[in-house]
């Protein structure tokens, strides 16, 4: 007796791992073909992965439902460093006590990333004179001292979710608007 078994047919299916940095495929998740796309000439695409190890299963059956698989992994990693745009020019304001403290994202001007921003730091270009060290931080310390040096160059660092970096520099303008407040003594 012989058989006909022309034709085949195959699918391809997605399947996440476990989690991010165990690369063994979710046994409670079975394969999907969600944000998978079969090309015009015959190949696959599969979009918007999650980040870490995810699994593509191949499935190929002729025509008679003799079926065979092939598995792999692929890990997906954010390479692509975050576009770091800056304000070219930020005014900061003294408050009373002769300093003013300042978010980093307050140098931000709308920077991005292809996948999520992470955080913003910023240091000033030399070390001054305001308890600065020339490390990056979370916020930053102008002081009296600052006045007459302005402009204080300032490099602002965009972290995405994936640690990485990018920089621009912003020029602060350090002002002191309030005048001097003087108390007389009693008589």
């Amino acid at each position: 007796v012989i058989e006909n078994c022309s034709g085949w047919t195959y699918s391809v299916t997605h399947r996440p791992a476990t989690s991010p940095t165990n690369c063994s495929p979710d046994p409670t998740q079975p394969g999907t073909t969600h944000n998978i796309t079969r090309l015009p000439n015959g190949q696959y695409r599969v979009d918007n992965m999650p980040f870490g190890c995810n699994w593509i299963y191949y499935k190929i059956c002729d025509g008679c439902g003799n079926c065979t698989e092939c598995t792999f992994d692929i890990e997906v990693k954010d390479m692509t460093p975050p576009v770091a745009i800056c304000q070219q020019r930020t005014v900061v304001s003294l408050t009373e006590n002769g300093q003013a403290t300042v978010p980093a994202t307050v140098f931000d001007d709308h920077s991005l990333d292809n996948c999520e921003m992470g955080s913003f730091l910023a240091r000033r270009m030399n070390p001054g004179p305001c308890g600065s060290t020339g490390a990056f931080t979370n916020s930053l310390t102008f002081c009296c001292a600052d006045v007459t040096a302005s402009p204080i160059r300032i490099i602002l660092r965009v972290i995405d979710k994936a640690g990485n970096t990018g920089e621009c520099m912003v020029d602060v303008m350090v002002q002191d608007k309030l005048p001097p407040r003087i108390t007389c003594p009693n008589h």
